[in-house]
């Protein structure tokens, strides 16, 4: 299940930070004491709170935090795409140009599956594809991890394919 880790201030934890909110599925009290203890963008008065996932909390939560297997804590961005437009409008991690490169893979992939939920995590610099944003939420795996946006757009081709029975030997 889905939490949320914010910030808030001490005796009003009904309210929290929209700007220093992050999303986690395992270990959350762990990680919140850890942000807690290291005092991690914390003023006077603040503390790292645990808080029930609300669907409202997508509007503005824009990074999943985890511990890694060597136990650091990582932060990567959630880029949710639902439309090719709103490729094309992920600025941040994917230049205009990179979101054409997807855009045609990423119409095919959507007719033939789900629309695929893809988080860019700038730490490794790669793309983590889900099958759906419930799977994310839920903590599976990710199905997919892409190094660079050329190997995720080959990625959406040859699902495609292999969905369509169009492989064919060399």
């Amino acid at each position: 299940m889905n939490k949320l880790i914010a910030k808030t201030q001490d005796g009003t934890e009904f309210f929290h930070s929209k700007q220093n909110a992050f999303f986690a599925s395992a270990n959350v009290q762990k990680i919140a004491d850890i942000l807690n203890k290291n005092k991690y963008k914390l003023k006077d008065g603040e503390h790292w709170h645990v808080y029930d996932y609300n669907f409202m909390q997508d509007g503005y939560v824009e990074q999943k935090i985890y511990i890694t297997r060597s136990g650091k804590i990582k932060a990567a961005y959630i880029w949710r795409l639902k439309t090719n437009e709103e490729a094309l409008k992920m600025s941040n991690a994917i230049s205009e140009n990179q979101a054409g490169t997807i855009k045609d893979n990423l119409h095919a992939y959507e007719a033939n599956f789900e629309t695929p939920f893809i988080i860019y995590d700038s730490a490794s610099k790669g793309f983590e594809v889900y099958r759906t944003q419930e799977e994310f939420r839920n903590g599976q795996g990710y199905v997919q991890f892409c190094y660079n946006i050329s190997y995720l757009d080959g990625w959406l081709y040859g699902a495609v394919q292999a969905k369509c029975k169009q492989i064919r030997s060399i």
